[in-house]
């Protein structure tokens, strides 16, 4: 929502035809097209040349002159025939837009000079004061931007909210706060540490950051137009809103953790009850403890829920209801997720060791070994990507390993908490000097800030 002081539409139409200056950052929509000399000798009236053009193109040049010298009454007019020529026209729309909102500013603008030269000037300055007020009294409009969809065709939307391996991912020295990123269609969307986990999204690429309301929390999920999260603002109980931050509001009650959104169902454990599974649908009805014993990182993938029990329990897989469970194995998983048909897990095994089993809990292998901390680890479609002192001489940072061979490759020397991935396997990460969110390229080793 876009709220304007004095939002006195019926001056666009006012001030139709005055001249005003552009905003900062107007942008030409229309193509740069140069006048031919049958369209520059047109007429000395320019809305005569305007209004008798047939096409886009012929509007261009008149378009162009009005935004170089600020005249956004001709600009209007020149959107408006461009419209009329082709109603479907993105650059038109965009154009009519442009031109409306710079008069509207303008009118504003000039309505506050006024007001102001008024004060100075007129003799009883409170009187006149209290008829402009009486006169603005109700007058508060605001532009409602209807809702969009923001991925695209509908095969683009997400299914599952989160991927296992960003719902695992946690703060090494901020426990408790976890899944902080997550993406749909090539958005970002991510919590900022740095601002009491606000909550953004970002295109792919670093491109229109947008805040999301006043929303803080984590766990974040995104399924088609809505975003759903645990509210650190209340207690992390579970909320959702659009993707475009509004329309906020409570889903359930309880206080969650591990909030994972799959196929209509949302699963999490429930901090007040020791952390016992739950799933509920996603308005919070349908509500069942699945658990009643402390469980962490639960996830439904391929119609499989898989659980991790605290306390050195094990893995374990079941039906999506918890019925039918069996024991994956008996390590202790200091983090795991399914990935391409293999649960990746860190187990802490004479030192800390990166194991994956089949989901069935047949052909284990050891992919990595070492006597110092892991403190996070994700994958790509080919790269094993860990944190931890694993660099010469135990330097902290992100070592890249080559899944098939095992051998290192990139590495990044920085102090940072979990391993997040997108869509297109960019690596994410907080740097904990600054508490800012990077990127980094793991077949290259190029890195960033998020921004």
């Amino acid at each position: 929502m876009k709220r304007l002081g004095l939002g006195l539409l019926a001056l666009i139409f006012a001030c139709s035809f005055a001249a005003c200056s552009a905003p900062e950052g107007a942008v030409d929509n229309v193509a740069d097209v140069t006048p031919t000399a049958e369209i520059a000798a047109v007429s000395d009236d320019p809305l005569t040349g305007i209004r008798s053009a047939a096409t886009i193109e012929e509007v261009a040049p008149y378009h162009k002159a009005a935004l170089e010298t600020g005249d956004y009454a001709t600009a209007l007019v020149c959107a408006e025939r461009m419209l009329e020529i082709d109603p479907a026209s993105q650059d038109a729309l965009n154009a009519l837009t442009e031109a409306k909102v710079a008069l509207l500013q303008q009118g504003v603008d000039d309505l506050n000079a006024s007001i102001t030269d008024g004060l100075s000037s007129v003799a009883d300055p409170a009187a006149y004061a209290e008829y402009v007020s009486s006169l603005l009294e109700g007058i508060d409009f605001t532009i409602d931007l209807p809702f969009v969809s923001d991925y695209g065709a509908a095969e683009n939307a997400n299914i599952s909210g989160i991927t296992f391996s960003n719902l695992v991912q946690r703060g090494v020295y901020t426990a408790w706060q976890g899944g902080l990123l997550t993406a749909q269609a090539d958005w970002i969307y991510f919590s900022a540490p740095s601002e009491d986990w606000a909550i953004y999204k970002i295109r792919e690429g670093g491109t229109n950051r947008i805040r999301l309301g006043e929303a803080c929390g984590c766990y974040l999920n995104v399924v088609g137009d809505w975003l759903y999260y645990c509210n650190s603002l209340d207690g992390n109980r579970i909320y959702k809103m659009r993707t475009n931050g509004n329309e906020s509001q409570k889903v359930s009650d309880d206080p969650g953790a591990y909030l994972a959104v799959v196929d209509d169902w949302m699963y999490y454990t429930l901090e007040s009850e020791n952390e016992n599974l739950y799933r509920a649908r996603l308005d919070g009805s349908e509500r069942t403890m699945l658990t009643g014993e402390p469980m962490r990182e639960a996830y439904c993938a391929d119609g499989v829920l898989y659980a991790a029990r605290r306390g050195g329990g094990g893995l374990y897989r079941a039906n999506p209801d918890a019925s039918d469970s069996s024991m994956i194995s008996t390590r202790v998983a200091e983090s795991y997720f399914e990935y391409d048909g293999w649960i990746y897990l860190v187990s802490e095994d004479h030192g800390l060791a990166i194991f994956r089993i089949r989901p069935d809990g047949t052909g284990e292998e050891e992919l990595l070994r070492t006597d110092v901390n892991i403190a996070a680890f994700t994958l790509t479609k080919d790269k094993l990507i860990v944190t931890g002192r694993l660099g010469k001489d135990l330097q902290e940072g992100i070592t890249v390993f080559d899944l098939e061979t095992m051998e290192p490759g990139v590495f990044l020397a920085c102090w940072c908490e979990g391993l997040y991935t997108d869509k297109l396997d960019t690596v994410y990460f907080i740097d904990c000097a600054d508490n800012t969110w990077h990127w980094l390229n793991p077949e290259t080793g190029e890195t960033g800030l998020l921004n």
